[in-house]
Parts: C-alpha cells; structure tokens; sequence
C-alpha cells in the first residue's frame, strides 16, 4: 500500500499568480458560464481526472480539478467561479509545492474526498 508522505493543496477558484500554464494545452471549445461543472474542449487528450487545469490565462484566469473526461468533455470537481469565453486556453496547471495564500476551496487529488 502506497504512503503518503506530502499532500499539496489545490486551491480552485481565481488563480493565484504563481500558477502557470503547463502541458497539454487546447481551447475551451463553448463558453462556460459561473457555477459550469463541465466544459466542451477543442480537444480532451492529455488531459485524465486528477489533474489540475488553468482556464484562461489572461485576467479572469482559474483553477479547476478534473473528474473525468468522456470525448473532449471535461467535469470539475467545483463548480467554476468565472465565466469564460470561446476559444480561451485550457491548459494543466503549473502548481508550485506548498500552500498559496488565498481563500478558496482546497483539496488534495491524493485524498479521496479532497
């Protein structure tokens, strides 16, 4: 049985600035309104649950968790906090090591639950 020795918290929400874009990269391919549990992808490879994204990546940029992905349809474990347009980035999430100073929802994709 696996142990864990360190969690990371992912704070969903408005990012904070020393989240960055990582890889795969693609586009939302819709809009998402506040409060969206899911988002339509221009394309969904690379990205699996577990996974940390950054939607958008300009001043109304956020973090979500990824839950699954059917075709290029991905679900977040949070509803999102902001609206987001057509054709804005979606990328994985570069999270640094440690807590980020920042109300919001905090969950570990290591614990079951969060």
């Amino acid at each position: 049985m696996p142990v864990v020795i360190d969690t990371i918290p992912l704070i969903t929400g408005r990012a904070p600035s020393n989240v960055t874009a990582g890889t795969p990269v693609t586009t939302l391919n819709g809009l998402t309104a506040i409060g969206a549990t899911s988002a339509t992808l221009t394309s969904a490879a690379g990205f699996k649950p577990g996974m940390g994204c950054l939607v958008d990546t300009l001043g109304n940029s956020e973090v979500c968790l990824i839950t699954s992905v059917v075709g290029n349809v991905v679900t977040f474990a949070d509803p999102l906090t902001i609206g987001h347009a057509t054709g804005v980035a979606f990328s994985a999430a570069n999270i640094p090591d440690g807590p980020v100073e920042k109300a919001g929802v905090i969950r570990s994709p290591y614990l079951a639950g969060g």
